[in-house]
């Protein structure tokens, strides 16, 4: 997912986030939700954070950025409501 520069901080993204996770929720298959955010994204991370997501492995080195190294953080957050 990503907001345009011109509209974050505006709450879209936590909107956005919202939405998936209640289509999620009402689909009584889905078990959980898993995603992947560059690991330099704090803003991003806080954001799955605070909607529950937990950290379940990292990818050191996973893309060259202008010569830079980027890390892949994944995530998980669980919807199934037995």
């Amino acid at each position: 997912m990503g907001v345009h520069r011109e509209w974050r901080r505006s709450g879209i993204g936590q909107r956005l986030l919202d939405v998936a996770i209640d289509w999620a929720k009402a689909d009584h298959q889905m078990e959980w939700i898993d995603l992947q955010v560059i690991a330099s994204n704090a803003v991003a991370i806080r954001l799955y954070e605070r909607a529950g997501f937990t950290e379940t492995g990292l990818i050191r080195d996973c893309f060259r950025v202008d010569g830079g190294q980027v890390d892949y953080l994944s995530m998980t957050l669980p919807v199934r409501r037995d």
